[in-house]
């Protein structure tokens, strides 16, 4: 059962599969009652000894260890975690009313530790004494920019007695919390209890965005520059460079050492005697070039540049450049940051340069900025498509959902599992109510005309994962079940846009956000339910969940919002 073990500072760490707390992560209880604390606490994790103290404090030495996750059971990356605690006496060095005799000379009283990459921190301490009527405990604070400011108080199992009277302790007992609270302890090598305690926040870890490193920039032809992607036709003899790259003779001379002809997508590259590095692309026939072309020829010659390691280069395109830009700009993108290890070897584009002609940089630079917003608004739709279900689930997705669209003046409500069954939306409700993630309907508008115009409405279908409910999809492929609520997605993604480039158009945006889960209160086949709009429906199938959430939300948006139109987008399938 043993999951993953290590040491730091001595001190033994290990991450047990049976371990409740670890892997339920069930919100720790927070205690708000504490004692008092100190204004600045010790950086060291070592209480036991005061920084500059030639001794050590009294008491039983003790090591205190754990790991703080959210809800999913993540670890919360460079936490810090802060402790501070009574003495062996039951002293709090903090306590403006004690006596200096009262003090241990040598204790720190507090210390603090920024937890590592999977949540784990340590402390070496001594066993804190009772103060007054509590159990023997330790003050925790845990701070972390995305989250609340979090208190609690870890206990300690070898003195049950002492927590069975405390007065705090008490307060969690009756909801069955108060075990969570209570640290059970191991000896290590050394002969040394080690305690382990736990943290689980409650709330949202905020995702961040993938957002592409590469700078594109807008720059008027000129030979200054290392490396320099051409293209070429497949019928020309040169490219149209005003005579300012000596675009005839590269030509030629790659022609004369390969058999490059200028068919799209083939590359050929050469180093002038210079030292400038020319990379060469066929463009294809030149009366089938088109804006999809553009792109795509981006796209590839961006993966030609990684192939090639090289990290700043120019373009020089006949045609519209700005687009091929935009298509090595989409390319980019990329998702890996929950791999543990990323590939070093891997050599990534910093930035393309476009050259254009001098009369044409102004507008070049303009088409490119509303291009590259609508780029941002398409890596929002991926980011949200490629995150793993454990992170997204209709609670977190909708917060997320809020967080990134307010910044652009969007308007955003939430409507809750209460507000759902108050509407009587039978037909989104069957499909949740499988699984522990509540539902939830996220409306986003954006008012970008007169109050009289009637809005355009896009809904989305947003199925965190799909499971296929009691209709058990084929494990083969279930992996892929995330991308259920690429519809929403793309619905979040539009309104992003349409907000980014202040569109003056009123629109709606609906995303019904469920999961299709299987559990003991999942729908079955064969189970009735009434849509909002008062229509019944039986259940033949719960992996055709797609179209009852759409119902809902399809009737919700015609009955609020009367818009000229409405368009969804889901990922359905059968007839």
């Amino acid at each position: 059962y043993l999951i993953s073990a290590f040491s730091t500072n001595g001190i033994q760490f290990a991450a047990i599969a049976d371990d409740p707390v670890l892997l339920n992560c069930i919100e720790t209880p927070e205690i708000y009652d504490l004692d008092a604390r100190p204004k600045n606490f010790n950086s060291s994790n070592n209480l036991r000894r005061k920084p500059g103290s030639p001794n050590s404090a009294t008491g039983e030495l003790i090591h205190i260890v754990g790991r703080i996750t959210d809800i999913n059971c993540l670890p919360i990356q460079n936490a810090v975690v802060s402790i501070w605690h009574a003495n062996s006496r039951g002293v709090n060095h903090y306590d403006k009313n004690i006596e200096d005799n009262q003090l241990d000379p040598n204790f720190a009283g507090s210390g603090r530790f920024v937890v590592n990459n999977l949540g784990y921190y340590n402390f070496i301490t001594i066993a804190p004494g009772k103060i007054g009527d509590r159990a023997p405990h330790i003050n925790f604070l845990v701070q972390h920019p995305d989250f609340p400011e979090f208190t609690t108080q870890m206990f300690f199992a070898d003195h049950n007695c002492d927590n069975c009277a405390d007065p705090v302790l008490e307060d969690f007992v009756s909801n069955g919390l108060a075990s969570l609270l209570i640290a059970p302890f191991t000896y290590n090598d050394q002969v040394i209890k080690t305690y382990t305690f736990n943290i689980t926040l409650g709330g949202l870890q905020l995702f961040a965005t993938e957002m592409p490193a590469m700078k594109i920039t807008i720059s008027k032809i000129s030979p200054d520059f290392k490396t320099i992607v051409m293209g070429l036709f497949e019928d020309n003899e040169t490219v149209n460079d005003g005579g300012v790259l000596q675009g005839k003779q590269i030509i030629d001379n790659i022609k004369q050492f390969s058999d490059f002809n200028g068919s799209f997508g083939e590359f050929s590259s050469t180093i002038l005697p210079e030292g400038k590095n020319v990379v060469v692309v066929g463009l294809g026939k030149k009366d089938e070039w088109n804006e999809n072309k553009e792109l795509n020829i981006g796209g590839k010659i961006y993966c030609e540049l990684n192939r090639l390691k090289i990290k700043k280069a120019a373009i020089l395109i006949e045609g519209n450049a700005v687009n091929v830009a935009y298509g090595a700009f989409l390319r980019s993108f990329k998702f890996d940051k929950y791999k543990t290890k990323k590939d070093e070897k891997i050599t990534e584009v910093e930035e393309i340069t476009v050259l254009v002609k001098d009369e044409q940089l102004s507008n070049a630079e303009r088409s490119f900025e509303h291009l590259r917003q609508e780029g941002e608004s398409i890596f929002l739709a991926r980011s949200f498509i490629t995150e793993p279900p454990n992170i997204l689930y209709p609670e977190s997705y909708a917060d997320h959902i809020k967080k990134e669209l307010t910044k652009l003046g969007l308007e955003i409500e939430v409507l809750d599992k209460k507000q759902m069954e108050e509407k009587k939306m039978g037909a989104l409700l069957g499909v949740a109510q499988g699984s522990s993630k509540e539902p939830k309907l996220v409306v986003i508008k954006w008012n970008g005309a007169s109050k009289e115009q009637k809005p355009i409405a896009f809904v989305g279908k947003g199925i965190t994962f799909d499971t296929g409910g009691v209709s058990l999809k084929p494990s083969r492929g279930m992996e892929s079940m995330k991308y259920d609520m690429a519809g929403s997605a793309a619905v979040v993604g539009v309104m992003h846009a349409l907000a980014g480039r202040k569109a003056k158009v009123n629109a709606i945006g609906v995303v019904a956000l469920a999961e299709n889960a299987v559990g003991g209160n999942a729908q079955r086949p064969s189970d009735v339910v009434t849509s909002m709009s008062g229509q019944t429906i039986e259940v033949l199938n719960t992996d055709a969940e797609g179209r009852l959430i759409l119902a809902d939300a399809l009737w919700y948006t015609q009955e609020r919002f009367s818009p000229q139109f409405m368009i969804d987008l889901a990922t359905l399938t059968g007839l």
